[in-house]
């Protein structure tokens, strides 16, 4: 008994002297976001950090930050600074799902983002959206306060839409 207990006295000691396996520390570069209240962060397959503050979106490439902003009129526009969540595709695509003007694509080629058009009438749920993700599938799934839960593919273009019970929303 005297044995084991020393054995694991001593693997205990062992524990306490190591170096913990993870460490945290502050971001140097988080003075240069445009806005200091994050809501979303996505490492692309790329390893672009995209950003999404209070003030639109963020997007460090390793070396510069590009500002994605209402007030700008070509490069670097974005529909909505209500960004709640920033995804992206299998295929690489970035997408960010807004509170206000539903979901936004970026285009590389353009360096900015643009509406997706889901429906004929963009108001056809008529409510904010408050819930998006990717399935294993590729497919959006988004929630609204209504009740309604849209599936997007973007393969295909395809969309569907069910409508929960009076009451019920997705969040």
């Amino acid at each position: 008994l005297v044995f084991v207990l020393s054995c694991i006295l001593s693997l205990l000691s062992i524990d306490a002297h190591s170096e913990p396996a993870y460490t945290a520390q502050l971001w140097p570069l988080s003075d240069r976001l445009s806005q200091q209240t994050i809501y979303s962060v996505l490492q692309a397959t790329d390893g672009t950090l995209w950003i999404a503050t209070l003030a639109g979106i963020d997007r460090y490439n390793g070396v510069d930050f590009y500002e994605y902003r209402t007030n700008k009129m070509r490069e670097g526009h974005i529909p909505s600074s209500q960004i709640f969540k920033i995804m992206e595709t299998g295929t690489g695509e970035v997408y960010a799902a807004t509170i206000d003007s539903g979901l936004l694509l970026f285009h590389e080629s353009e360096n900015r983002f643009e509406p997706v058009e889901l429906h004929s009438n963009p108001n056809e749920h008529g409510s904010r959206l408050t819930a998006a993700y990717f399935s294993s599938a590729g497919d959006l799934w988004m929630g609204y306060e209504s009740g309604d839960v849209v599936r997007y593919s973007p393969a295909s273009g395809t969309v569907g839409s069910i409508r929960l019970n009076e009451g019920q929303q997705i969040t």
